[in-house]
């Protein structure tokens, strides 16, 4: 099975774009100049995000979004029934925003490795060792915990935990937000003000969830059903120190649900996961 990597990437939106005539926006450029894309589909209103790709090696979740975009948007274009709904309906009443990938200089750099580094491979060749994924950006930065809310708290346990200067993942960074691709995602959600977030990421199988001030009876029912449709424990988010999900349900006052889909390169079984993401666009 080929390497999805950041090439890879741009061919899947290509083949979307000439296929069904959707055209990506671009949310943010990363240090390498590489585009950080944003994929609208559906109704303007009513619309949640899906976001993938915060650590360089979810290659396997990126393309898993765009194969559920890809597989969405074949439904509407055939008026067909998608996971047991009417899949042109149901985007003329809700969207989604999905950024398949908000990490495209780490995916590059764990694929490719210095050939991806671009200017910036006189610093990145100490940093990068071929048994050790990279997951940061291409400044050796972890976007897992550049949020306010919690960062000094991260960065002692990173401390704790030996990372202290930028490399493969672990090291926050020195402020929140000094990357621009976590600076360009709170950027977006201030604007769009999406009703929950699904993010996809690597970990131990469970849909966690997170609930902001916006009625928490709900954001748990919504992670009941998602749990239900991926066959996912559903877990509270309580890693929440420099995260974006507790960023997002502090700022916003909506909810953050994560399926994490394992620890390997493997995810869970599609299908259940494009229900997940199906269920996620209607609730």
């Amino acid at each position: 099975m080929s390497v999805f990597d950041d090439r890879a990437l741009c061919g899947a939106l290509e083949r979307l774009y000439r296929t069904y005539g959707v055209l990506p926006r671009v949310a943010a450029r990363t240090t390498l100049g590489r585009a950080v894309f944003a994929l609208d589909l559906g109704s303007r209103q009513n619309r949640s995000l899906l976001l993938c790709g915060v650590c360089g090696d979810e290659g396997a979740l990126c393309a898993l979004a765009l194969r559920f975009a890809e597989s969405l948007l074949g439904a509407v274009r055939e008026d067909a029934l998608f996971c047991g709904v009417n899949a042109r309906r149901a985007l003329r009443e809700s969207g989604v925003t999905i950024i398949p990938c908000l990490n495209p200089d780490g995916l590059a750099l764990c694929s490719r490795g210095l050939a991806a580094a671009g200017p910036l491979r006189r610093f990145l060749q100490p940093l990068l060792q071929p048994d050790v994924p990279w997951r940061a950006n291409a400044r050796g930065v972890d976007l897992r915990r550049q949020f306010p809310g919690g960062f000094p708290a991260a960065c002692d346990l990173a401390a704790a935990r030996g990372f202290e200067a930028p490399g493969a993942g672990g090291w926050p960074g020195s402020v929140p937000l000094s990357e621009a691709e976590p600076r360009a995602l709170c950027g977006l959600c201030r604007r769009e003000r999406f009703r929950h977030v699904l993010l996809l990421q690597k970990g131990e199988q469970a849909l966690r969830w997170r609930s902001g001030r916006i009625d928490s009876a709900q954001a748990s029912l919504c992670g009941k059903l998602l749990a239900q449709e991926a066959a996912l424990p559903l877990l509270p988010d309580a890693d929440g120190d420099g995260t974006f999900s507790r960023w997002f349900a502090e700022t916003t006052g909506r909810p953050v649900f994560t399926a994490q889909t394992g620890k390997g390169n493997v995810p869970l079984p599609e299908q259940a996961l494009f229900s997940c993401l199906m269920l996620s666009v209607l609730l």
